[in-house]
């Protein structure tokens, strides 16, 4: 059901991606404490991909003849092939389950995977993808032909990739561990108090309720 409630709101105009992309996270979320048997089975996590990559490309295709054929989905079908569909995101995960059966150490993969959120909000926020990519691409297209349109991408890419790393790993080392962590904890205290302050109320309200009557606190 997930899957389709953010495959919908992916579609609509005027859809915050940050919500599109929290969605996604709840949804590993309980597949990682659930959907075990899904994350641990070869066999499952090999048709999925299969399965996954041949829907994909049916997709695409459909996609795109739909849009050439009719006036008014031309330019409005981009959001069915992005992130958030369903097929998509059972490609990505079915992958990513065959990935981790395979136990490897690397210091480099392991600080890079700790700044893979941050690369990602940092390179798509509004200012680079409505703005900057567009203008980059543009400029491209018109100073070096159309057939530049896919080392642009590539240059582009790698430029985001290494800008937005270097920014992530300034701010883990500087903004994250003097003032986020810090704040992080204060506010982990105070819920962990509010929380052990409610069990306790419900816990005294549990025993009073099975006291007998007479020996009731308040009791005449």
């Amino acid at each position: 059901m997930c899957f389709g409630v953010i495959w919908g709101a992916g579609v609509h105009l005027g859809v915050l991606r940050i919500l599109v992309f929290v969605a996604i996270y709840f949804i590993v979320a309980w597949l990682k404490f659930y959907g075990k048997k899904f994350t641990h089975s070869l066999k499952l996590n090999v048709t999925v991909l299969v399965a996954s990559v041949i829907l994909y490309f049916a997709m695409r295709i459909a996609m795109n003849y739909i849009g050439l054929a009719t006036d008014t989905l031309e330019g409005e079908l981009h959001a069915w092939i992005h992130i958030n569909n369903p097929v998509m995101l059972a490609l990505s995960l079915s992958a990513f389950n065959l990935a981790v059966r395979r136990n490897f150490v690397s210091k480099a993969v392991n600080k890079l995977g700790a700044v893979s959120m941050l690369v990602y909000i940092i390179h798509r926020n509004n200012l680079f993808v409505k703005y900057l990519q567009g203008e980059y691409f543009d400029y491209a297209i018109m100073r070096f032909g159309s057939d530049a349109l896919i080392p642009a991408i590539l240059i582009l890419a790698v430029i985001f990739f290494v800008g937005s790393t270097l920014i992530a790993l300034a701010y883990k080392a500087t903004a994250e561990r003097y003032i986020v962590d810090p704040f992080s904890a204060v506010i982990e205290r105070g819920a962990d108090r509010v929380i052990l302050a409610l069990r306790a109320a419900t816990l005294r309200k549990h025993v009073y309720h099975r006291l007998p009557r007479a020996l009731a606190p308040d009791s005449d």
